[in-house]
């Protein structure tokens, strides 16, 4: 929880500089209760980011990385259950390869945890309830005076921050501080090179790739994005298994290949086969 809270407060740094910093980007021009309602976003995105965080240190990271994979099958879940959202047969009957595809990779897994399977499955819940309240508080003259998909992520990941310090007392690693301390401060050592710079550096990618991935899918049509995160996965997986040394499994990699596959049919399952329409 620790470093989830530094990744966000570097990501929460830079937002804040570009307002600051003349000509760089117009800050929000918003009221203290529209800044309230996106309170949600923020508690959810602080939710998502933990629990991805902490799937990384439960498992193997090309396991976390399969379950991630699967987070439009959570987002058409939850957006048709809690929220009313629709979803056509053609995305529902998608879902099947994705979940079939994470159980075939799992019960291979020879790195598999139930802690990485709940944080992982939990940060797709939560991202999923985050994309449903952000459409929600962007409604109306929201969107004009936040100014732009930009700045939303900005202030949610301002409330993240500001929400994900409760976590650091609430699960005790607050006692752990001084050791958290003492490595940050050998950083430079022999056998503790590069801590405190990868630390900084992975919460500054993680909020550049956010922003950017929030800007490209106002420049590019939905199926594009769906396609360029789907690739991304399958380079996660396959990278961070050949990286970290972890296994993959014929039935592991079949798996991969299902679940991914199944996520990017999901996203383009209405184009494949576009609904009737209604006769009046």
């Amino acid at each position: 929880m620790i470093m989830a809270w530094i990744q966000m407060a570097v990501g929460a740094v830079y937002a804040l500089a570009l307002w600051i910093l003349p000509e760089a980007r117009k800050a929000p021009a918003i009221t203290f209760t529209q800044v309230m309602k996106l309170a949600p976003v923020g508690f959810f995105t602080a939710a998502a980011h933990a629990g991805a965080v902490f799937s990384l240190s439960a498992g193997a990271v090309s396991f976390a990385q399969v379950i991630k994979a699967a987070e439009p099958a959570f987002a058409a879940a939850i957006g048709y259950a809690v929220y009313g959202s629709s979803v056509s047969r053609a995305k529902l009957l998608m879902l099947v390869p994705v979940i079939g595809g994470i159980c075939i990779a799992s019960a291979s897994e020879l790195d598999f945890t139930w802690a990485c399977l709940a944080a992982a499955g939990g940060a797709n819940v939560a991202a999923a309830f985050r994309g449903q309240e952000n459409k929600k508080a962007m409604a109306g003259d929201m969107k004009a005076a936040i100014g732009g998909g930009a700045n939303a992520y900005a202030i949610g990941t301002l409330w993240s921050t500001l929400l994900l310090i409760p976590t650091v007392f609430i699960t005790g690693e607050w006692q752990k501080m001084d050791a958290f301390l003492k490595v940050w401060e050998d950083d430079g050592l022999p056998g503790h090179t590069g801590f405190r710079f990868n630390l900084i550096m992975s919460g500054l990618t993680f909020y550049l790739y956010n922003e950017v991935s929030t800007l490209a899918l106002g420049k590019i049509s939905g199926v594009t994005h769906s396609v360029a995160n789907t690739a991304k996965r399958a380079i996660i997986i396959v990278g961070c298994a050949i990286a970290f040394g972890e296994s993959m499994s014929p039935s592991k990699m079949a798996g991969c290949s299902i679940a991914i596959g199944g996520t990017f049919l999901y996203a383009v399952a209405d184009d494949i086969l576009p609904q009737k329409k209604k006769s009046a």
